[in-house]
């Protein structure tokens, strides 16, 4: 029997000379593509499947198997063994590791001349390692010496080898496409939660900058993952020749992944720009947040607010100084809390919303460049619609809006006596308030402001200046309790001095908070 036959016979059937398949889309020299559309078993549209097959071009094997899912190999007759032997190994070895292609075997032998385990044998199939090569099977175009079916080798013998061939492929990975920003951000929030179920105190700026490097950590792994899902670099390129206005190229666009989307050329740079959002160490000690004052609390609050600047500016880079400058100074108002206990003041930052404010910053350059789209593995609790919704609780709100008393706010009002400050009368004696107006600073435990501040819970950021708010009320209308009580008092001048600064005190009050209540 003739090679060139067997040869032009295989082609024929795979890559027919002219299109008039129903079924081919393209046909070239060494190229087809083959089309089928199939019902959806749960109904609806139809589904396209595409085949492409390629002829071997051995100059340049590394393009000819992108994309592959299987290898189909001619075994011939006439030929010999060492030399077909090296030819096979030659192609696998292209095959990038961890394909784990199907091999299949088409042989011009006749079974009574080479059965498979000499066709194994003489090929040296078992020296292939399995990351490359996880099966193959042997099928025969002829079923005995001298027969000839269909004209001279069988249909049928191939089409089950074919069949064989599409069972054992391995199946794509299925992806989807999110933007690295909001990938990140679902790993960020994830983690930040847990963060904000802990108790403020709790909880350092280290923490939240653990937290967001290891969600870019996260992000990067996926992505990585994806890529390495996907060895040899399907869909395969000769995609790109379907014609551009037909159903088919719309149901690629539609429903694969852009050709090369894991190649390192396409994800290095997106890595590389996730990467370089990492935020270095915050080294400043805030050990002295947990010590309280009576007299500095303004100084304490500028050393907290020059080491955000500090970080945003010379540690983080993230930020030039004006602009660090206002953004310290927002999130101090909006995340800081004045806590008082035992005549002493504590300020107590909430450190995860104020690195959620920085953690948007940092981000917004992974958004300059509309390249910065990522395939993924697709995830059953994520779709892609909640991807698009993923955002920091913070970054849907105005940068400059407060829906809560500031810290200066709260500075202001923690200065008013009833709330436990030490007020010293005429001859320079502590006032000490009436059991019925004891201040608040009584009912808390003295083992440090943190015991008590759990964000989200307990201690809100309004309270304590609502009951000074109260209390000043309480006292102007005349009608309290306490009050009265107070009015039975020996030292009416120092009531009616008292009662002197808290109408003072209110009228600031009541203009400061008046948009609370």
């Amino acid at each position: 029997m003739d090679q060139l036959n067997a040869k032009s016979w295989l082609l024929s059937k795979l890559m027919p000379a002219r299109e008039d398949e129903d079924d081919t889309l393209i046909t070239s020299p060494g190229l087809s593509v083959w089309r089928n559309w199939l019902l959806n078993e749960s109904g609806g549209d139809l589904i396209c499947c595409l085949s492409v097959i390629k002829y071997t071009n051995f100059e340049n094997l590394n393009e000819t198997v992108a994309g592959a899912n299987a290898v189909l190999f001619l075994l011939s007759e006439g030929i010999p063994w060492v030399l077909q032997k090296n030819q096979l190994h030659k192609l696998l070895m292209s095959v990038p590791s961890g394909s784990q292609l199907p091999l299949l075997i088409v042989s011009e032998l006749c079974k009574e001349n080479a059965d498979p385990s000499t066709i194994v044998k003489e090929l040296e199939l078992h020296e292939v390692h399995e990351s490359r090569l996880h099966s193959f099977s042997v099928v025969y175009l002829k079923n005995q010496q001298m027969e000839q079916l269909n004209g001279f080798f069988s249909d049928e013998q191939l089409r089950g080898g074919l069949k064989w061939l599409a069972n054992e492929s391995p199946p794509q990975p299925v992806l989807q496409c999110v933007k690295a920003r909001e990938l990140v951000l679902y790993h960020l929030n994830s983690l930040l939660g847990v963060l904000g179920e802990m108790n403020v105190c709790d909880v350092g700026p280290n923490n939240c900058i653990s937290a967001f490097n290891e969600a870019l950590d996260q992000s990067m792994r996926e992505i990585a993952a994806a890529a390495h899902a996907n060895p040899t670099c399907w869909p395969c390129p000769e995609i790109g020749l379907l014609e551009e206005h037909s159903h088919e190229h719309e149901a690629v666009t539609q429903h694969l992944p852009q050709l090369g989307w894991s190649l390192a050329p396409r994800i290095e740079p997106v890595v590389r720009a996730i990467s370089d959002c990492k935020f270095p160490s915050f080294l400043d000690d805030t050990s002295w947040l947990h010590r309280g004052s009576d007299v500095d609390v303004k100084n304490q609050i500028l050393q907290l607010q020059s080491c955000l600047t500090k970080y945003f500016t010379e540690i983080s880079k993230l930020m030039v100084l004006p602009l660090a400058e206002k953004e310290a100074s927002v999130m101090m108002q909006k995340f800081v809390q004045l806590q008082l206990q035992n005549s002493y003041y504590y300020i107590v930052p909430n450190w995860v919303m104020i690195f959620q404010r920085a953690f948007n910053w940092q981000l917004m350059k992974l958004v300059k460049d509309t390249s910065f789209s990522v395939y993924i593995l697709i995830k059953h609790d994520l779709s892609t619609s909640m991807l698009g919704a993923v955002e920091l609780e913070d970054s849907a709100q105005s940068h400059y809006h407060l829906s809560h008393p500031s810290l200066d706010e709260m500075v202001e009002a923690g200065r008013m006596p009833l709330l436990g400050c030490a007020m010293l009368d005429r001859e320079g004696r502590a006032f000490q308030p009436y059991p019925g107006m004891t201040s608040h600073s009584e009912e808390i435990p003295t083992t440090g402001a943190c015991n008590e501040i759990e964000h989200g819970k307990d201690a809100g950021h309004v309270e304590f200046v609502k009951a000074s708010y109260n209390r000043m009320k309480d006292l102007n209308e005349g009608e309290s309790e306490p009050l009265m009580t107070i009015k039975e008092m020996k030292e009416t001048d120092k009531l009616g001095e008292l009662l002197d600064r808290c109408k003072i005190k209110q009228n600031m009050i009541d203009k400061n908070l008046s948009v609370y209540f």
